[in-house]
């Protein structure tokens, strides 16, 4: 618990790099050690996810993959919470270390493929939220013309992708109870769609004109 509040209290820069690494360690180790108390499980994740913004360092050194090893292991955990708080790290990730994420692509593509189709609504549309992160960040470095090149991950990841969203607008059953505006699986798709098509532009329209036919 006082590493959760040094992470979401503390500014990164206050810790120091040495004491930043040794923080984030420590939570790593918490991760491994702690896997069977759900509680403990939760409040580390927690942890982990107030600390991503301080292993800038880190994955500038080539070393962020042991970050993400541990991340990802927990997205299959039996408990949901967790598995929530996987699918945030793994968002603050894109958002902070897009550019360093080429080792980690494969990985975090099959499981937030796997968790978009067979999880729960709001961990699906977590992980939803991962690949809208992912546009985002290369609409932003293809508007601002930024000397960090854009890695082009939508473009290749766009057959399965859109497979996948489109399946996801499709195939959610509407709760009429629900509000028209409400968050869900299907309406995050319906989002990361549209930033898709700034993105993929002409090659978008294909697969999307076939799908409206069907």
């Amino acid at each position: 618990m006082t590493l959760g509040y040094i992470c979401e209290e503390i500014d990164g820069e206050v810790l120091g790099i040495e004491n930043t690494n040794l923080v984030i360690s420590a939570l790593l180790e918490s991760l491994e050690a702690n896997t069977e108390n759900t509680t403990l499980m939760q409040i580390t994740m927690e942890a982990v996810y107030h600390s991503i913004g301080f292993a800038e360092n880190i994955f500038k050194e080539g070393n962020g993959g042991v970050i993400i090893e541990r991340i990802i292991k927990h997205g299959i955990h039996s408990d949901t919470d967790v598995r929530i708080k996987t699918m945030m790290c793994i968002a603050e990730i894109v958002r902070c270390y897009y550019i360093n994420l080429d080792s980690y692509m494969n990985d975090i593509t099959t499981l937030t493929f796997k968790i978009i189709k067979e999880d729960e609504e709001e961990v699906a549309t977590l992980g939803i939220e991962v690949w809208c992160s992912l546009c985002e960040e290369e609409i932003n470095l293809n508007k601002m013309k930024s000397e960090e090149r854009c890695k082009n991950y939508i473009q290749s990841a766009r057959e399965p992708l859109l497979e996948l969203v489109l399946f996801c607008i499709n195939g959610s059953e509407l709760d009429e109870d629900d509000e028209s505006d409400s968050w869900n699986r299907s309406t995050a798709s319906g989002c990361c769609l549209s930033l898709m098509a700034f993105i993929l532009k002409d090659d978008i329209i294909e697969p999307v004109t076939n799908f409206a036919g069907k």
